[in-house]
């Protein structure tokens, strides 16, 4: 069939339809598109419906949950006031207090206080046993901030402190907010000591003091700031009035001043340093050490043999000077000999390594050719030689705690400040005395000096 005869049947069939039919098919299409239409818009609108309910909905469980987390807030806030209010009381007391707190309220699972280098000081619990090893496991409390008044809250965590308990708790922690807690702080631990303590702070003035952070004293100017004035009488004044604010809470004993030179730009020591002067730090050391001394508070110098030059913080990793011992005898000695001639009573030594001195990169505080032969016989101080604080990283990196305290002690040390495990360091000083590593007549010796200090005017001199 040709192409023209086809069109025509096709004209002629669609002809044949009736008018009827052609009317049916129309409004068939006319509703099958309204129904389509209609759909879509029923389904847009339910989906902005559901879409508003569910906005609607979760804002509600945000706000329930919002009003619930800060009702439980408020609540834990008034139990850390509670606590505040009553952890300084008599043992009884307060033993009385936290035994009862715990059985009321289940949902805490122990209150403990720590001192500000991690260690618990006192912990109260439902009769869960501490671990051994319980100081290794704040790292929740280490890095929580310690600003005044502030509630911390930790992110949920697995309770570590316990033997066979391990509660999946959150840690709730505040620092001490006031003048008055704070001194009964004081006053209670050393109530609670058989033995006079050195209660202890590190004032250095400017941003390194710790009791004007926490509103507990004026601000002075920094080391930094009044070596550039050049007026020592300065540094007299502004030791006198930390001084005072130290005896205020019972506290004796200040790691201050810092004694040493900071002779480049990118010091890590240059806002902590009277400046690169040695003559002119001298008389700025010796007024403060005398503002200390001269009220009862014994003054620390720091950080022996000093390390002019050092730019890498020793609390980070091992740090180097490559200072001669012409240059520290001839600038850095002149300066913590001028504090050791104004009464200072210790002397606290650097984990700064000086090969010139060591000849080798051990930590000048692990080094008996800087404690004993430089500190003790050439400088001839006979006070109290203390670490730097043990936990920083030029010692934790190469040295675990106990073998490094044993080092310092052998080296001529007497007193470990903040060993990085307490209790390895205390064991294994224990057991090198035991074993003759070191002996009893060393350690008397520092206790000598140590005791001469606390029982100040009750003791005969050496």
């Amino acid at each position: 069939m040709k192409m023209a005869d086809r069109i025509k049947e096709a004209v002629k069939r669609f002809q044949q339809i009736s008018l009827s039919s052609l009317f049916v098919i129309l409004v068939s299409v006319i509703v099958m598109i309204t129904s389509v239409v209609s759909l879509l818009i029923f389904v847009n609108l339910s989906r902005n419906d559901m879409e508003q309910n569910a906005i609607t909905t979760s804002e509600q469980a945000v706000v329930q949950v919002k009003n619930t987390v800060f009702n439980y807030t408020e609540d834990m806030s008034d139990i850390m006031q509670m606590i505040c209010a009553n952890i300084q009381k008599e043992e009884e007391e307060a033993n009385n207090f936290f035994s009862n707190l715990l059985k009321i309220r289940s949902d805490v699972v122990a209150v403990t206080s720590y001192d500000m280098n991690g260690k618990i000081l006192k912990c109260w619990t439902n009769g869960q046993k501490l671990k051994e090893n319980y100081i290794k496991n704040l790292s929740y409390v280490r890095d929580l901030p310690q600003e005044e008044g502030i509630l911390n809250i930790t992110k949920p965590h697995v309770e570590s402190l316990f033997v066979d308990y391990y509660p999946w708790v959150v840690t709730i922690s505040q620092n001490m907010q006031d003048a008055a807690q704070f001194t009964e702080m004081v006053s209670n631990t050393t109530l609670y000591s058989r033995y006079a303590l050195f209660t202890c702070v590190a004032e250095e003035g400017g941003s390194s003091t710790s009791l004007e952070k926490a509103g507990l004293a004026d601000k002075t100017d920094s080391e930094q700031a009044m070596g550039t004035g050049a007026d020592a009488a300065k540094a007299y004044e502004a030791s006198g009035k930390i001084a005072d604010s130290m005896l205020t809470y019972g506290l004796n004993l200040n790691f201050a001043p810092v004694a040493d030179l900071a002779t480049v730009q990118d010091s890590y020591l240059k806002d902590a340093s009277y400046g690169s002067d040695a003559a002119l730090a001298a008389s700025f050391v010796t007024s403060a050490v005398q503002g200390m001394q001269e009220k009862g508070i014994s003054s620390c110098l720091k950080y022996f043999p000093g390390a002019a030059d050092m730019k890498e913080d020793p609390a980070k990793g091992m740090a180097s000077s490559e200072r001669t011992a012409e240059q520290l005898a001839a600038e850095e000695f002149t300066v913590f000999k001028a504090g050791i001639d104004a009464g200072a009573d210790m002397v606290m030594v650097g984990h700064v390594a000086v090969p010139a001195l060591t000849g080798d990169n051990t930590p000048c505080s692990l080094s008996s050719a800087v404690i004993t032969d430089k500190l003790r016989n050439e400088l001839s101080f006979n006070g109290v030689i203390i670490t730097d604080a043990m936990n920083k990283g030029a010692i934790t990196e190469y040295y675990e705690a106990d073998e490094a305290a044993i080092l310092a002690l052998k080296a001529g040390c007497d007193m470990i400040l903040c060993p990085d495990d307490f209790e390895k360091a205390y064991n294994g000083v224990l057991e090198a005395v035991q074993n003759g590593t070191i002996s009893e007549e060393r350690i008397n010796d520092s206790l000598r000096r140590i005791y001469r200090i606390k029982y100040a005017g009750m003791m005969p001199e050496a």
